[in-house]
């Protein structure tokens, strides 16, 4: 689907005049609209974030390309999508994901873009659960784990006081020692959605 066919259909669905969408969505004028349709421009992540933060029922993934439904489990109407939403930690197109009810501990979520674990694709979304101690991981379960220069998934292979191991499940990424010191925030994984489910 094009830009202009996508946010054609974003009109559609809004049942707002091209003008009132762009007031809607904080734009001075419709001539981005304009601009898009005829294919002059794409759709920016500045008008994406606006279009998901007035409309979170429609799908990030498929404003992304990376899939080709509209809504997150159709709409929050029809399925009683609470309107519960989640920082997604690596992503300036997709900052927040509209998790609903059913994942009421989960507290950020993070889109795929490496194949660093070989359990997930690119275009997948990790649901994470901070862990707020070092002394609550668990090993052999797999974690995000950040610090001030980088950010990566993988499974816990051991810890200490002063050191995590983690290692990669595909072949191309050798283990890794971070020293604790160095860690700004950890989550455990509980879950992710591929392109067209939830898997756990």
């Amino acid at each position: 689907m094009t830009p202009g066919e996508k946010i054609t259909e974003i009109q559609k669905y809004s049942n707002l005049k091209w003008a009132d969408l762009a007031k809607k969505l904080g734009m001075k004028s419709p001539q981005t609209f304009i601009d898009i349709r005829s294919g002059k421009i794409g759709i920016s992540t500045r008008l994406t974030q606006a279009i998901l933060s007035a409309y979170p029922e429609i799908n990030p993934m498929w404003m992304s390309d990376m899939s080709d439904k509209m809504f997150v489990n159709g709409t929050q109407q029809a399925y009683g999508i609470s309107s519960a939403e989640i920082p997604v930690l690596n992503s300036e197109m997709i900052p927040k994901l509209n998790i609903g009810a059913i994942f009421k501990e989960v507290d950020a979520a993070m889109l795929v873009t490496n194949n660093e674990m070989a359990e997930y694709d690119k275009g997948d979304i990790l649901l994470l659960r901070r862990v707020m101690s070092i002394s609550l991981l668990v090993p052999g379960r797999n974690y995000v784990v950040n610090t001030k220069d980088f950010s990566v998934t993988r499974k816990l292979e051991s810890f200490s006081e002063n050191v995590l191991r983690l290692t990669s499940s595909a072949e191309d990424f050798p283990a890794l020692d971070i020293p604790v010191s160095e860690i700004t925030s950890a989550y455990s994984v509980a879950g992710f959605f591929c392109i067209d489910g939830f898997a756990r």
